[in-house]
């Protein structure tokens, strides 16, 4: 019985390595009207994967989790996205010859492994793998 409540809670521990990671951002004329900027602990385990590109996020995490730190560090996690060449996607529609246009950005969602390694929280973006 002990076997397998350890192996179960080494399981959960496992599983939240995980996240997902999306990004939107829509503008209009120029002007940011909203933004979307998440990232949630996955649900399963990918089985298979390649690790597309490695960052890591902040400065040293002393008494926050990883969850925390990439949550709130929007700007690494997106630079880190944009030098690994994961861009934003471009969606633009123009109404009455540009007098009113609506562009919209998007990071579709992206399964990520963020661990703490060495005091830093690293994140390794994933290629998954059917």
């Amino acid at each position: 019985m002990r076997i397998c409540l350890g192996m179960l809670l080494l399981a959960c521990a496992y599983a939240h390595d995980f996240y997902i990671f999306s990004y939107r951002a829509a503008m209009r004329n120029g002007m940011l009207i909203n933004e979307a900027y998440n990232v949630a602990r996955s649900m399963s385990v990918p089985k298979a994967f390649d690790v597309r590109a490695t960052c890591e996020i902040g400065e040293p995490l002393g008494d926050l989790t990883v969850f925390y730190r990439l949550r709130t560090e929007k700007d690494a996690m997106l630079l880190c996205f944009m030098r690994n060449g994961i861009g934003l996607r471009d969606d633009t529609t123009v109404l009455n010859l540009a007098s009113r246009s609506t562009t919209t950005l998007w990071i579709a969602p992206v399964v990520l492994r963020a661990r703490e390694i060495d005091g830093y929280a690293v994140v390794e973006i994933l290629d998954i793998k059917e």
